[in-house]
């Protein structure tokens, strides 16, 4: 004789946004992720080191400030620019 018995009730259909969601979201962070990779690289091989064979590209050199209200930031830009020039072996460096 067979007989039959209920496992799990009938139950109405619910859409499983969770995991959806959860998909989401780890692509999201995965294309975060992977962008911050992306600038770190690019950053890292432009800041390689210039040989005697290999001068600066141009645009690096120092320019003078400028008097006037943006002066500070002229000022700044010219800091960063000498530090960079210092740094990858530029004029500057001893």
């Amino acid at each position: 004789m067979i007989r039959m018995a209920t496992i799990v009730p009938p139950q109405k259909p619910q859409a499983q946004t969770k995991t959806r969601l959860q998909y989401i979201v780890m692509v999201g962070a995965l294309g975060f992720v992977l962008s911050l990779v992306a600038v770190f690289f690019v950053e890292a091989r432009r800041r390689t080191p210039r040989g005697k064979d290999r001068p600066a590209p141009a645009g690096t050199q120092p320019v003078p400030a400028a008097a006037g209200p943006d002066a500070e930031v002229a000022g700044a830009t010219d800091e960063t620019m000498a530090l960079r020039t210092v740094g990858s072996g530029g004029a500057g460096s001893p």
